[in-house]
């Protein structure tokens, strides 16, 4: 990359638009190969973490808004985090890769631009007894749930089963490398947590993170039990199977 950047450097009035064009696809071709070899090490050993007490609604209230450019404008992009929740001891910037990852997943799924459909964000403190999807592992107790979900076409019972497999995806050949989800599948069980997909043809995915709390937490109201999904204006979300109009 480094090379390229000189090359680049050196160009002028007289150079073939060919030779810029190739340049151009060489230097996107080092930053995907950079980016690969990151995401391998991310899953392999992973950057060293530094837990420290996060608020997750305030992690998604902070950003979700700053990842709108990601998703194209025909996707609906909600979030919910109205209700204060306990305090988890995270890596804030990993937990972050965790949300990102989930959004692009739930973008792919949905189709892109050409395709209308609604993603939704959501936190809740949740009293789980359920079978981790990523290590067939048994969750029970009280965590908190980060919630991403789409309306999209949902999966097969076979995809599902190898939806964190790295380098396992469904998508066209191109810059996806299918590391995705096996990143999240690290990050989340390096924090002691756990990762739920509920998903079926024509019904969506729903990947629910579950992280510990970081102490012993309080007694689980009724209302955080049902922590309706509210858009930001305080609408209901309402996730129709299969919709594509974007609407509620």
């Amino acid at each position: 990359m480094g090379y390229m950047v000189l090359a680049q450097g050196r160009a002028t009035d007289q150079v073939d638009l060919r030779i810029v064009t190739h340049r151009e696809h060489a230097t996107a071709g080092c930053r995907r190969a950079r980016e690969l070899v990151q995401q391998l090490l991310t899953f392999a050993r992973g950057r060293q973490a530094r837990p420290a007490p996060v608020e997750i609604c305030r992690l998604v209230g902070e950003y979700v808004p700053l990842r709108r450019g990601s998703v194209p404008s025909t996707i609906v992009l909600d979030y919910d985090c109205s209700v204060p929740l306990p305090t988890v001891l995270v890596d804030r910037v990993q937990v972050e890769r965790v949300l990102l990852n989930l959004v692009l997943n739930a973008r792919d799924a949905l189709g892109g631009a050409a395709v209308r459909g609604r993603t939704g964000v959501a936190v809740a403190l949740r009293e789980v007894d359920a079978v981790c999807s990523s290590r067939r592992k048994r969750a029970r107790g009280r965590f908190i749930e980060l919630l991403v979900r789409d309306d999209g076409p949902g999966m097969t019972a076979p995809v599902a089963e190898r939806a964190f497999e790295p380098f396992f995806s469904t998508k066209p050949a191109g810059p996806n490398s299918g590391m995705g989800l096996g990143m999240v599948h690290g990050i989340v069980h390096k924090h002691g947590g756990h990762v739920v997909l509920d998903s079926a043809p024509a019904h969506g995915s729903a990947f629910r993170v579950l992280l510990p709390l970081a102490g012993a937490g309080r007694a689980l109201s009724t209302a955080e039990a049902r922590c309706p999904a509210l858009s930001p204006d305080g609408r209901r979300l309402a996730f129709v199977s299969g919709g594509r109009d974007g609407e509620q």
